[in-house]
Formats: C-alpha cells, structure tokens, sequence
C-alpha cells in the first residue's frame, strides 16, 4: 500500500494489470464471446441512456487540458501520400486515447445529428484526410472496449478498414491534426498496426472486442468519500469540500477499505449492478449477467492539494454502469453502516438489499479505461500486448487525462457525497426510530 505520492510519480501501469497467479483460483479467463458483450451492447445503448444525462458540457478546449502535445502534428492538406493507389482495403487497428468530457460516449450515434461522440469525430477527422466514409461503413467497426458518457481512456484499440497505407507515422500525425483541427483536442492517435502484421488473414472476421482477455480501469475518488465524514461536513457541498482538502487517510483506513472492495473478487452475477431495463437484455443475447473480477488494488495519491484513492478493477467484461453502481455500493456500504455480509451475499445473488435502500450511481467523471489486456497465447494478442507498452499513450495518460480526471472529479464526488451522507443520516434515524435505539 502506497501513501501520498503525486500523481507523476506513478509507478510503470503498463503491466499492472494482468491476472496475477495469487487469483488463479478464480479461474483462467475465458476466451468465449461473451467477452465482447460490452461491445456489442454498446451499439443499442445509443440515444435513450445519452438523453438522461443531465450534463449539457461541451468538449473539453484546448485550455481545459495539461499537456496534450505528446505528438508532433503533421498538417496535411489532402491525402497524397498516405495511401497506397489501387490496392485492396485492409483491416487496421488503432491504439488512442481520449478525455471523454462533453461527449455522450464513445460509440457513434445511429441517429444523424443526435448526440456528439468520439466515434463520430473520429470519422469525421478520419474522412478529411483521405479514409472513404462508405467503406468503413460497408465493412463495419469494432472497438476493444467502448465507454459511456463522460467517461475517459487511456489506451483503446479502434478496428477499421481502409487502402493499406504507404507511412502508418503519416498517417497517425495527419490524423492528429486533423482532430486538433475540429476541436478535438483531447483525442489522440498513438499507433496502428495492419491485420496481416498481426499473423491474420486480411479478411479476417475476427473482432478487437474477441481477443481481449480482461479490461482494467480506474476510479480516481478524493480520498475523504470511502473514511467517516463528520457531521458538520456533512451540511452543504463548501462544508464538505473544506473537510476534503484537509483529509489524509491512514493506513489502517486503506486497508479497511480494501477489505471492503475486495469482495468484488471473484467470478459473481452483477445484474444489480446495471440498469434494471439492461439486465433481459444481456439474458436474451445469452451473455448472461456474471462476470469474473481478476484484481481489486487501491493506493493514494495527491493532486492540486487533495488526496485521492485510486481503485483498480481488471475484470474479464464489465456491464453497463457496473463500476459506477459498484463504487456507488461500496460507499452506501461505508457510510450507511451496514452489514457487509449480508449485503454483498444480497446483490451477488440478484436480490434486493436487506436495507431496503437502492444503490446510488457515482458519478462517471473519475472513471478511466486503462487499457485492454489481449489474449497472449496467440500472435496477434502478443502483438497488441506490445503495442500498449507505448510511452506516447503514457504521456497523454500523466500530462492530459489524470491532470483532467482529478480537477474535473472533485466537484461531481462532493456533491455526491453531501446527497448521500444526509440520505443515509435520514435513513439511520429511521432505522433507529423504529427499534428504538439512539443513532
């Protein structure tokens, strides 16, 4: 357990996440389709799920982010040069990463003109430099993992057809220029790599969802919200912003919380951890509602004068909203005091809490994909793998998306916290009201 380290001085995350020998008795990850569900849901999530927010934010400007020049920037007027004349398309797939404010989601909308998306502009940037709109529709796309509104990524894999390219590092900078240019600043291309470079046909039905092994991310909460909050703090956001700022948690306080989140561990049904409205939905695909968690971690760090916790999750799939409702768990667990057994067992078995009460969604803007971990035992998993060990990629994450993910959190978490802790403090006196004992 680490204590108060600032966040530039992160240790190498590149291998952090793969499955570790201490939870092979989970079980070895599967290599099943059911892998791919997140994916897959992710094209029927569209308008309905992007119309509830609340959030009307645009896309982040230039002057919201840390350092987003990671990589130089090639102008490039039109296509010449960048792909080759006359030959067959071929299927490519693109390491990038992004901050996801302002858009709904990663995947593009199938209603023209709904809701802007990473996807749509990365079409869109895509078209201006050469890459025919109408044969990447015609063959399709597929990502390694999709996220929601407001969520962010450090490494993804985007799967694509095009001509075959005559200088992949032309490309890459053309294609940074051209989302800088439409204002997409905090999207950024790192590498590509074409299907038969990775020992598959160039044909190949294969998708970059099917050969991922596990996905981790990161919830980057202010340390305060998982330790007692006095009640004083508990007033009105400004209290509880004061009290954040002079946290510091102990030792003993993050092991607690570890042992609280790491019963996450394991292979569990999380229906109740997703919309109730997705859960016939994962039945009817046949996916089914389990999955299998590899990795629980947590550390400290400090930022901009606030500590923050830094959970870890590696999990062979996730559902929709899994982690947030998950962290949303754990913190109506801590806060409302109640039995950690008997809850856990609870929602791990699809039923109602024994409390009666409902899991709070947390919010989305400390959420992080970190990156994919690939299948291994074959050439193409080995390649990707590699290709993640990318220092451009770790740039963006420390200079762009951490500096972005800790100042964009702060607010969203303690307006979260003041809503929960006067919840549970109303809650608790009616418990107690009606055994009659003394909050």
């Amino acid at each position: 357990m680490a204590i108060a380290r600032p966040l530039e001085h992160f240790p190498q995350w590149m291998h952090s996440d793969h499955v570790p020998a201490s939870n092979a008795g989970h079980g070895a990850p599967s290599t099943d389709s059911s892998f791919s569900a997140e994916s897959r849901f992710g094209a029927e999530d569209s308008a309905a799920s992007r119309a509830d927010s609340e959030d009307t934010s645009t896309c982040v400007s230039s002057e919201d982010l840390g350092d987003t020049n990671v990589l130089p920037l090639l102008r490039v007027s039109d296509d010449s040069g960048l792909f080759e004349e006359g030959a067959q398309a071929s299927w490519y797939l693109m390491l990038m990463g992004y901050v996801g404010k302002g858009y709904s989601g990663f995947q593009k909308s199938q209603i023209p003109g709904d809701f802007e998306t990473i996807e749509g502009n990365l079409l869109s940037a895509m078209k201006k430099i050469g890459v025919s709109s109408s044969e990447i529709e015609k063959a399709g796309t597929n990502m390694s993992s999709r996220t929601d509104k407001g969520v962010h990524a450090a490494n993804l894999f985007y799967q694509f057809k095009t001509r075959p390219l005559r200088d992949e590092d032309k490309f890459i900078n053309a294609l940074n220029h051209s989302l800088s240019s439409q204002g997409d600043h905090a999207v950024r291309v790192f590498n590509i790599v074409n299907a038969k470079d990775l020992g598959l046909r160039p044909d190949f039905d294969v998708k970059a969802s099917d050969l991922c092994q596990s996905r981790s991310y990161w919830y980057l909460v202010p340390s305060f919200a998982m330790a007692p909050v006095p009640s004083h703090a508990t007033t009105c956001d400004t209290s509880m912003r004061k009290h954040m700022r002079s946290f510091r948690m102990s030792q003993k306080q993050l092991a607690d919380v570890e042992e609280l989140l790491n019963r996450f561990l394991g292979e569990h049904c999380f229906s109740a951890f997703t919309a109730r409205e997705k859960v016939q939905y994962y039945k009817q695909r046949k996916f089914g509602t389990s999955a299998q968690v590899y990795t629980v971690q947590c550390s400290i760090k400090e930022q901009f004068g606030v500590e923050f916790l830094q959970v870890q999750f590696v999990a062979s799939r996730y559902l929709y909203h899994q982690i947030r409702n998950m962290m949303g768990f754990a913190l109506l667990v801590f806060h409302g005091r109640l039995d950690r057994d008997s809850n856990f067992n609870a929602v791990f078995e699809g039923g109602a809490l024994p409390s009666k009460v409902e899991i709070p969604l947390a919010p989305a803007e400390p959420l992080l994909l970190l990156r994919p971990t690939f299948r291994d035992n074959i050439p193409a998993g080995s390649i990707l793998n590699q290709m993640l060990e990318n220092k451009q990629s770790e740039a963006f994450l420390h200079n762009t998306i951490l500096p972005h993910v800790c100042r964009a959190s702060v607010e969203p978490i303690v307006h979260f916290m003041t809503s929960l802790l006067q919840s549970t403090v109303r809650w608790l006196g009616r418990q107690h009201s009606v055994t009659g004992t003394k909050a």
